[in-house]
C-alpha cells in the first residue's frame, strides 16, 4: 500500500515491452511457427500477473498448451483470437491506470 513508484515502474515496463513481444508473437502465428509463438508466449506470460491481469495469463497458458497440438492453426483459432483482444485489452486498462496513478502523484507528491 503506497509505494505508487514500484507500481508505476511494473506499469512502465509492461507498457514498454508487451506492445513489442505481442506483435512478435502475431507475426509468428501468421507464420504458423508454432515453436517460436509458443516460446514468446511464455515469455509474456508471467507479466500479466506482475500488473495484476491473472486471467490473461491462465488465456496465454491455454494458447502455450494449443501451440502443441497436431494441427495448431485449427485447434488455436479461438484461444489467439480470444489472447489477442486479451492483450490489448489490458494494454489500454494498464496505459489509463497509469494515467490515474501519474495525475495522483501530482497532486499527492
Amino acid at each position: 500500500m503506497g509505494n505508487y513508484s514500484q507500481v508505476q515502474l511494473m506499469f512502465d515496463i509492461f507498457l514498454r515491452n508487451t506492445p513489442t513481444s505481442f506483435a512478435v508473437i502475431e507475426d509468428y502465428w501468421k507464420k504458423g511457427d508454432w515453436g517460436a509463438l509458443n516460446d514468446q508466449v511464455h515469455k509474456i506470460k508471467p507479466t500479466f500477473t506482475m500488473v495484476g491481469l491473472r486471467q490473461v495469463s491462465e488465456i496465454a497458458h491455454h494458447l502455450e498448451e494449443n501451440t502443441k497440438q497436431t494441427n495448431p492453426r485449427k485447434s488455436i483459432q479461438k484461444t489467439f483470437s480470444n489472447f489477442r483482444k486479451a492483450v490489448l485489452d489490458s494494454i489500454q486498462i494498464i496505459t489509463t491506470e497509469k494515467e490515474k496513478l501519474d495525475a495522483y502523484q501530482l497532486i499527492n507528491p
